[in-house]
Parts: structure tokens; C-alpha cells; sequence
């Protein structure tokens, strides 16, 4: 039935990327920082600064990274929550967080940061028609 059940599909999301780089001719990271990050002054908001070692996953291109963004490392880092998840065993243990952008992951925030977007975009303060 209709509206019975729940289904997020992360991937679909994720393919949005492409669409916007294409459409702004800029990395997913910088729309973000310029279009919403700085706009709404969220100090706490950015794609996730931490590095988890070993490869990229394929088709993640080397500039959907913090760095790009140009926010301020220290202010987002430090106070970073750990994921977690129920191992096989059934004992909770750490879950490290994308540390690649992408429009279905990748992004960290503040509490307060979420609020201030959630804000914002019931207000109709982040998009002006017809742009992206």
C-alpha cells in the first residue's frame, strides 16, 4: 500500500553530485561552503575533516575533500562525535564517518547548525527561484 513503508535509497542521492558540479561547473564541497555554509554562518558545518587511512572508494575524485571548501579545520574537528554501530558480536563499536563528499554523505554539523538550516530552509532563505 502507498505510503505503508519507508525506503532511503543513499545512492540516488549520491548522484546528485554529478548533476550539480555539471550544472555550477564546481565541486560539490565549494557549492556548499559558498551557497549555504557561509550564507547561513554555520561554524560547525562542513564535509567531515577527519581521514580514514587506506584508498578512496572508486569514482571519488580527489577534490570533494575538506580542503576544498577552505573552511576552518580546528572549529569543525575538535568537536566531532564518533559514530557507532552493533558489531557481529552484538557489542557497539566505533563507525568512522565518510570522509568524502558526496550529496548523500559526507557532511558534518552542529546541533545548533542543523537548527539554524532548518530554519533557514522553512523560511525560504537559501534558494532564490530559478537557481539551483
Amino acid at each position: 500500500m502507498p505510503g505503508s513503508v519507508f525506503r532511503y535509497d543513499g545512492n540516488a542521492y549520491g548522484r546528485l553530485t554529478a548533476v550539480v558540479e555539471k550544472v555550477t561547473e564546481r565541486s560539490l564541497s565549494v557549492e556548499l561552503t559558498e551557497r549555504i555554509i557561509r550564507k547561513l554562518d554555520l561554524k560547525r558545518t562542513g564535509p567531515n575533516p577527519r581521514r580514514i587511512p587506506g584508498p578512496r572508494p572508486p569514482g571519488v575524485a580527489p577534490d570533494r575533500t575538506f580542503e576544498q571548501s577552505g573552511l576552518d579545520y580546528r572549529t569543525i574537528e575538535g568537536p566531532l562525535a564518533m559514530g557507532y554501530r552493533r558489531s557481529e558480536a552484538g557489542s557497539m563499536a566505533p563507525m568512522p564517518h565518510p570522509t568524502y563528499l558526496f550529496a548523500a554523505a559526507g557532511l558534518v554539523a552542529s546541533a545548533p547548525d542543523v537548527a539554524r538550516f532548518s530554519i533557514a530552509l522553512d523560511q525560504g532563505r537559501l534558494l532564490k527561484p530559478g537557481t539551483l
